[in-house]
């Protein structure tokens, strides 16, 4: 029994953070929204090691900063959306880019309740595929646990 509890959890964070994402993307969908400007553009990459079987590999991500105001208040804000895309390539990544120049105007999506949580895209491309991979895992696993 012990050896289906790592996977459930996996399973059920894998949905639960797909669930939020999710959720959170949809709720932004009637937050108000203010002009900021693009003050930082940049690619930043990450480097995940690999074992004795497999290579190094490294994924390349969109990192911006932008400022918007609220009321009498400047903020700043860096997500592009509700979740972080990364590409295989510098270049695609580089492309990505090509929307956020720095000194660009571009519309900011803020919480009202919380004017620091901001985006610019109101997406989560990530929520549903990951509610369903994590719901897969979990039902694989119980299963599994039934039948043993």
């Amino acid at each position: 029994m012990a050896t289906f509890i790592v996977p459930l959890v996996i399973g059920v964070g894998l949905f639960l953070l797909g669930f939020f994402n999710y959720r959170k993307a949809q709720a932004s969908q009637s937050w108000p929204s203010v002009s900021g400007r693009i003050v930082a553009a940049r690619v930043e990459s990450e480097t995940t090691h690999g074992d004795a079987d497999s290579a190094d590999s490294t994924s390349y991500y969109p990192a911006i900063q932008y400022e918007y105001q609220v009321g009498s208040a400047l903020l700043r804000g860096s997500s592009i959306a509700f979740d972080r895309r990364g590409y295989a390539r510098q270049s695609s990544a580089d492309k990505a880019l090509l929307a956020y120049q720095v000194g660009a105007s571009a519309q900011v999506y803020y919480n009202p309740a919380k004017p620091n949580d901001c985006v610019l895209e109101r997406k989560a491309s990530s929520g549903l595929p990951l509610m369903i991979i994590g719901a897969v895992i979990a039902l694989i696993v119980v299963v599994a646990a039934i039948a043993s």
